[in-house]
C-alpha cells in the first residue's frame, strides 16, 4: 500500500485493483500448497519403500557381520587386505562360550 501511494498518480492502483491482486496471490499460494502436498503424497510411498529395502539389505549384509580392522599382507607381493569381515557369532553360541570359560 505504501508503494502505491509513492507512485505517480497515473500509475497508482485503485483500492479495488489492490484487493483483486491480493485475492489472486492468496489463490495462487493455496494452489501451490495444494500441489506441493500432492507431490509429497506421491513421493512418500517410494521413499518409504526404499527405506524398508535399505534396512533389509543392511540387516542381511552388515548387521550379521563383525569387522576387524586388520592388515593381511600377501607373501610374494605388496598387496594387502585392510578389513576382514566375518559372520557374527550368535547369542546362543556366545552364551555357551561364556559358560565354558567360567568352568575352565
Amino acid at each position: 500500500m505504501e508503494m502505491n501511494t509513492k507512485m505517480p498518480e497515473h500509475l497508482r492502483f485503485t483500492p479495488k485493483e489492490i484487493d483483486i491482486e491480493n485475492d489472486y496471490f492468496d489463490n495462487l499460494e493455496n494452489k501451490c500448497k495444494s500441489e506441493l502436498e500432492d507431490v509429497h503424497n506421491e513421493v512418500a510411498y517410494p521413499i518409504e519403500k526404499m527405506k524398508v529395502g535399505y534396512q533389509k539389505l543392511k540387516g542381511f549384509f552388515l548387521d550379521n557381520m563383525k569387522c576387524f580392522d586388520e592388515y593381511v599382507k600377501a607373501f610374494k607381493s605388496d598387496e594387502y587386505v585392510r578389513t576382514i569381515r566375518l559372520p557374527k557369532i550368535s547369542e546362543r553360541i556366545m552364551n555357551i562360550k561364556n559358560q565354558l570359560n567360567e568352568l575352565a
